[in-house]
C-alpha cells in the first residue's frame, strides 16, 4: 500500500500541481490541435512530442535531417519564416525551425543537420569523386578508373 505523505511515493511523483479537469482540458484541446496540423501535412515528422510548461502544453515536431520537411511545414501551415542557425548545443551542426500557434497552441517544426566543413576560402569543397565539367569517359575508361579491368 501507497503512503501519500511519501515523497517517492508513485502518486507524489506523478501528480500534477494543477486542477485536474483544467489539466485534462488543455491536453484534449493540444491532442486536437495535433491533429489539425498533422492533417495539413504532406510530410510527416519522424517524432512528435507534447510538451508542458506550468499548465501550457505546447507540440513538437521533429524531423530527421530533413530542411526540406521543415519548409514543407511552413508552407503547408501558411508561415513566411522558417530559420536556420548553428546549434550551440552540438558543434558543427545547424538547426532548422519553425513556429506557429494553431488554436492557441505553440506548434514548433525543427530538424538538425550536419554543417559541411569550409575551406579557408570560406567555401564549401567540392566532393572527392566529383567528375570535372565537360569530361568524358567511356564505360572501359571507367572501369579501368575503378581497378575492375586492365588497360
Amino acid at each position: 500500500m501507497n503512503n501519500p505523505t511519501d515523497p517517492l511515493a508513485p502518486e507524489a511523483a506523478t501528480s500534477v500541481p494543477y486542477p485536474q479537469p483544467l489539466v485534462r482540458d488543455a491536453l484534449m484541446h493540444t491532442l486536437a490541435a495535433t491533429e489539425a496540423v498533422i492533417s495539413r501535412l504532406s510530410v510527416m515528422p519522424v517524432s512528435i512530442a507534447l510538451t508542458e510548461h506550468r499548465g501550457v502544453y505546447g507540440i513538437s515536431l521533429h524531423y530527421f535531417q530533413d530542411p526540406g520537411a521543415v519548409q514543407a511545414f511552413a508552407s503547408a501551415l501558411g508561415l513566411d519564416e522558417v530559420i536556420t542557425s548553428p546549434n550551440r548545443r552540438t558543434y558543427n551542426t545547424s538547426l532548422t525551425e519553425a513556429t506557429t500557434y494553431i488554436e492557441g497552441i505553440p506548434v514548433h517544426a525543427w530538424t538538425q543537420t550536419e554543417d559541411l566543413p569550409l575551406t579557408h576560402a570560406g567555401e564549401v569543397p567540392a566532393p572527392a569523386d566529383t567528375i570535372p565539367a565537360g569530361a568524358t569517359f567511356s564505360i572501359q575508361t571507367l572501369a579501368q578508373a575503378a581497378g575492375q579491368v586492365s588497360a
